[in-house]
């Protein structure tokens, strides 16, 4: 997984910097091989990775089907030490499945399925899943099934932790804009705090629910998505800390561990 970051900036002092940071993160899943496609993705236990390199597939008799699923590891966003709000997403798999006609100038695809997406900020807790909008229109043109959608947290739920934030922020502490350290001192104090406030998102992860076919073959889904930050703050005391604070978010909840991973599903569920 990469990030690609843009970083517009406006000012810049010795105590102060102004701009925007507009960030992708593209992560490709490759299911024609095994080790490649097991570094992002779980899937249920029916599902392998075909050794002819064809895809993810399911030997099954003739005109057989099977539900099945796929779901991706968590994917963190933003920067390490300032997530994001919100962030909008594509999602194209390969091969497409045959469209259908329904009869009246429509069409549909068999077995298409159901996309879904979830946040978390530390891991453990996590909101519920929500189902993805199909793009037609997109899907038709490229020859691919697409999926397209937005991920985004209210400005109610930042109430109490813009409060704490401002209080951080005037504290004596490394880096007054240093977020994942604020939120460790938060479950420190608070250790079911994101079980009542959810100010940002920190990670996505997808779910992918269908019945596969005999024959039928997952091959590679690519998935791009966009967020913007705010990119006013003031540097950190000591320099060498934001190299130390680089790529996504990456915060996780200290009592999380192997075993009460939620984000980590039995290959049966």
């Amino acid at each position: 997984m990469q990030i690609r970051v843009l970083i517009i900036l406006f000012l810049i002092t010795a105590n102060l910097v102004r701009g925007v940071i507009m960030g992708g993160t593209p992560v490709t899943l490759d299911f024609t091989a095994e080790e490649s496609a097991a570094e992002h993705t779980t899937w249920s236990e029916w599902l392998e990775v075909m050794a002819d390199g064809s895809g993810l597939g399911c030997e099954l008799p003739p005109n057989a089907t099977r539900d099945v699923w796929i779901q991706t590891r968590p994917i963190g966003l933003g920067m390490a030490w300032r997530p994001c709000r919100s962030a909008s997403f594509i999602i194209d798999f390969t091969p497409t499945l045959e469209a259908k006609p329904t009869g009246s100038s429509g069409y549909y695809y068999p077995g298409l399925g159901n996309m879904f997406v979830r946040h978390s900020i530390d891991l453990r807790t996590w909101s519920n899943w929500q189902a993805v909008q199909f793009d037609h229109q997109s899907t038709q043109k490229k020859n691919e099934m697409r999926f397209v959608g937005i991920v985004a947290t209210p400005s109610s739920e930042r109430t109490d932790y813009e409060k704490r934030l401002r209080e951080f922020q005037r504290s004596d502490v490394p880096w007054i804009d240093d977020e994942e350290s604020l939120m460790a001192l938060i479950l420190e104090d608070d250790p079911t705090y994101l079980e009542r406030h959810t100010p940002f998102i920190g990670y996505v992860q997808f779910r992918y629910e269908f019945g596969i076919s005999s024959g039928q073959r997952v091959q590679t889904i690519d998935i791009l998505l966009s967020w913007m930050l705010g990119g006013l703050h003031q540097p950190p005391k000591d320099p060498d800390l934001r190299k130390l604070k680089r790529g996504p978010w990456r915060f996780r909840h200290p009592e999380l561990t192997t075993s009460n991973d939620p984000s980590v599903p039995d290959s049966n569920q």
